[in-house]
């Protein structure tokens, strides 16, 4: 399981440090954008701004945009805005996965659709994707554009694929991956191969990143997959099982199942408990957190760990391309990172 990387919180804010000033520029121009003319849209949008995150994915184009760069030379305001793309587009698919998932709380906080209806947050989560297009136009580059335009088909297909395996316990492990790619992995490609072109990379190296955020973004969702299984509830701001108890298969139940002698009954007997989740929903929670604790013994969780780890590894020798700096450095243990969140 996880190595233990002594200094990884000082490490974290040694990294956090070398962009700082352009990740406060990233969160004062989506304050500054902020709608005035519908007042309640304005609360909810600066509350979930507010709810904060790591706004990792900001952190990623900006790293990625400076890895050629020289010491005290500023970062374009192309890439700003960049940066404020990605995160509303990622903000957006959580608003959005809160309303399909009939969710109330994200980050241990309340969600949007508990105080507004159903459609009122899908409207909401519209918004925001729209202030993530006026960001990429504000790139002024036209490769950008068409990358996040065509990433936002990627996406909107993986919410459809995510839509249609749900509660489908016979969906497959190619599938997932095909889901996670689209729906997760995506937003970090476009971080990255994005921050390629504004930068003026080669198409070597921006294919390097497109990789790097490709494997990133896989590693990152395997880590919160199986953080599902074995976080504690409150940490987690969920219930441990979740995903499956919304009807997700992910990657620690097809290793489960892998491990068992006889995969057809124990398949068969969840899909019996499923059937009650209307009439009995208690039979179907119970038989949730019996497969998940069954699941966190039989070494799935590990075999998940292991590959998460191989993508971080793929997604670390994809920065081979560059010049040793500060920035890379930062971009290698960002990687890192996403293993140590199960410590």
């Amino acid at each position: 399981m996880p190595r233990t990387y002594a200094t990884a919180g000082q490490r974290v804010m040694a990294r956090y440090a070398l962009i700082r000033p352009e990740l406060d520029a990233v969160e004062e121009m989506m304050r500054q954008t902020a709608v005035t003319e519908l007042p309640p849209l304005r609360e909810a949008y600066l509350k979930i701004l507010d709810r904060g995150g790591k706004r990792l994915r900001p952190t990623l184009a900006l790293l990625s945009a400076s890895l050629l760069r020289e010491p005290k030379t500023p970062v374009p305001d192309s890439v700003i805005a960049l940066g404020g793309a990605v995160e509303m587009l990622h903000t957006s698919t959580l608003v959005h996965d809160d309303v399909i998932d009939e969710a109330t709380l994200r980050r241990g906080a309340p969600t949007l659709n508990t105080t507004w209806s159903a459609g009122a947050s899908v409207l909401a989560g519209n918004y925001m994707f729209a202030q993530a297009a006026y960001y990429s136009a504000r790139t002024g580059h036209a490769r950008v554009n068409q990358i996040f335009s065509d990433s936002l088909e990627i996406l909107v297909k993986g919410e459809i694929e995510q839509l249609k395996a749900k509660h489908d316990l016979d969906t497959s492990r190619l599938q997932y991956f095909k889901r996670i790619a689209w729906k997760t992995s995506s937003i970090f490609r476009i971080a990255t191969e994005s921050a390629g072109f504004l930068a003026g990379f080669s198409d070597v190296r921006i294919r390097a990143l497109r990789r790097f955020g490709h494997h990133f973004g896989l590693a990152f969702q395997i880590v919160d997959d199986i953080l599902d299984y074995i976080s504690d509830p409150e940490a987690l701001g969920k219930p441990a099982g979740c995903d499956l108890l919304n009807g997700y298969c992910t990657l620690p139940f097809f290793l489960y199942l892998d491990r068992q002698p006889e995969r057809r009954p124990v398949l068969e007997r969840l899909k019996e408990a499923n059937s009650y989740r209307f009439r009995a929903p208690e039979v179907w929670t119970q038989a949730v957190q019996d497969f998940v604790a069954a699941t966190c013994q039989s070494g799935a969780i590990e075999g998940a760990y292991d590959l998460a780890q191989r993508h971080v590894t793929k997604a670390q020798a994809c920065l081979q391309l560059f010049p040793q700096s500060d920035y890379r450095q930062a971009l290698h243990e960002q990687s890192e990172t996403i293993l140590t969140r199960l410590l």
